[in-house]
């Protein structure tokens, strides 16, 4: 049993809503394990913190109606009380539903560089923050592109989120480590003082005026010109750091599902889901959106998986792709034999010849 809570000890039916939201937020923050997030899932789903928000603003009423007139006179004072509460509810369940499905995906990668950026304890718009505003416009394009090939919204943010902040943050450390400007070397160092993401601008927020003092003693804001020059280096820097952070979230999103769908077959795709809650068996419309890809690979991924899916009962994902590219970077891409990209080759040729069959009984006779 973790640290976070007990069930042995722990009566979750004898608390009442706002107890439960405290518990389950405290708890979040101590990794309480699977079974006891879905347990405060299903209390929750009992109270029906999942209502639609107008229901669950009468529901939380109606339970503070239930408390004695002392407890409630000042609440009902205030307006906007009963709207927290139940907004509350709301992001405390889907906080916890986050956990969940962290920690499901966590069980089947553990070994990928972004599992350890998975927001176990729910909490995935820390992720986002911490992403930067680059992080937070490629989660959103990202998002919005790969939607559909999730059943799960919970599933899809903590992905999204963890690779994000993964890329994010390396792709920041490497443009730092590599850049040759002394003066904004001296101006990122600066703002690591103040805890502040490298390259940010910082003239026109409120607030920091030790920052700005520092930066104006060091000569960063000597006169307007000055200014502008250095801003517009900034603005270089942030440019090419923004679109390396798109490149590589979608690539790091969309590359193991394409995989996944060009070595599994209609069967195995069930079994061996990379992710829980991805969709085994997408259908034209959904990926029509793997286009997106294109610009950052030459390569038509729509045009190569729905080829695939139209013999998915059979294994000849590698020759799909070997078409495209050749045998051998097939065979690197999905990390199989050249051999055995050649196998698929002759069966995939054999299928759309109408003799697939022909040919699997062949390879029968042959063993």
């Amino acid at each position: 049993m973790s640290e976070g809570m007990d069930l042995n000890s722990v009566n979750l039916q004898e608390m009442d809503s706002m107890a439960l939201i405290h518990y389950a937020n405290e708890s979040l923050e101590k990794d309480p394990s699977i079974e006891e997030l879905e347990a405060l899932r299903e209390e929750m789903l009992l109270r029906r913190f999942n209502s639609p928000f107008r229901a669950l603003l009468r529901i939380t009423e109606k339970e503070m109606e239930e408390k004695s007139a002392e407890e409630i006179a000042d609440l009902k004072k205030q307006v906007s009380f009963f709207r927290y509460v139940a907004m509350l509810k709301k992001s405390t369940l889907a906080r916890v539903r986050v956990a969940i499905a962290s920690k499901k995906i966590m069980e089947r990668i553990p070994y990928e560089d972004f599992a350890h950026y998975l927001p176990v304890n729910g909490n995935y718009i820390e992720n986002l923050i911490r992403s930067g505003a680059s992080g937070i416009v490629a989660f959103k394009e990202v998002e919005d592109a790969i939607k559909p090939f999730f059943k799960s919204t919970s599933v899809r943010k903590a992905i999204l989120s963890a690779i994000v902040f993964y890329v994010s943050d390396g792709v920041r450390k490497e443009v730092v480590d590599s850049e040759k400007d002394e003066r904004i070397k001296e101006y990122n160092s600066i703002l690591r003082k103040y805890k502040i993401i490298p390259y940010s601008r910082v003239e026109h927020l409120e607030g920091f005026e030790e920052l700005k003092k520092e930066l104006e003693e060091k000569g960063f804001f000597e006169n307007e010109r000055t200014k502008d020059e250095f801003a517009q280096t900034i603005e270089e820097r942030k440019k090419a750091i923004r679109k390396e952070i798109r490149k590589r979230s979608f690539l790091l999103a969309f590359i193991p599902i394409i995989k996944f769908y060009l070595r599994e077959t209609r069967d195995s795709a069930k079994r061996n889901k990379i992710y829980p809650a991805l969709v085994s068996e997408p259908d034209e419309r959904t990926l029509s959106n793997l286009v997106v890809l294109n610009e950052f690979t030459g390569m038509d991924f729509a045009k190569i998986v729905k080829e695939r899916m139209k013999y998915y009962d059979y294994n000849i994902g590698a020759a799909v792709v070997g078409e495209e590219k050749g045998i051998e970077w097939a065979a690197e891409f999905l990390k199989i034999s050249v051999d055995e990209t050649k196998k698929q080759m002759e069966l995939y040729n054999a299928l759309r010849g109408g003799k697939g069959r022909e040919f699997l009984e062949r390879l029968g006779n042959k063993g």
